[in-house]
């Protein structure tokens, strides 16, 4: 269950990503995939354009995006991609989310740094081991 959880965050975190880029700027997949590595995504493998395809058919049958055919001045036609209004209203909700997450992710951390301020210099149970516990995991 944990893998599949993983996977479907891992999944929503790039949908919105790939709506963002879209609501940007209107573009086709190759495009989409190029900005996203730009962005410090990681696509590994040889089908890394097949799951950003497959999300941006998924995005399109939910309503988030809509697409046409367009004529390049050369080669093929590309399939190009642009928000739908459903698209930005989801855009929307996902920055309010991620705002939300931000501050708990922020609370907790100065909540940690608190703590090993706290504990520096303590002998407990904890040691010297504490300090060095972030390079190890």
């Amino acid at each position: 269950m944990r893998g599949r959880f993983g996977k479907m965050r891992m999944s929503w975190w790039l949908e919105n990503h790939i709506l963002l880029l879209i609501a940007e700027k209107p573009s086709h997949g190759y495009d989409i995939v190029s900005r996203l590595r730009n962005m410090g995504f990681s696509l590994p493998g040889m089908g890394n354009m097949g799951t950003v395809y497959r999300l941006l058919n998924l995005l399109e049958m939910q309503g988030y995006i809509e697409s046409r055919w367009e004529l390049g001045d050369q080669g093929p036609a590309r399939k190009v991609y642009w928000l739908t209004s459903k698209g930005w209203l989801r855009l929307m909700n996902t920055a309010m989310s991620m705002e939300s997450l931000k501050k708990e992710i922020d609370d907790f951390l100065v909540r940690f740094e608190k703590l090993k301020k706290k504990r520096k210099g303590e002998d407990d149970e904890f040691g010297e081991s504490f300090e060095n516990m972030g390079s190890e995991i």
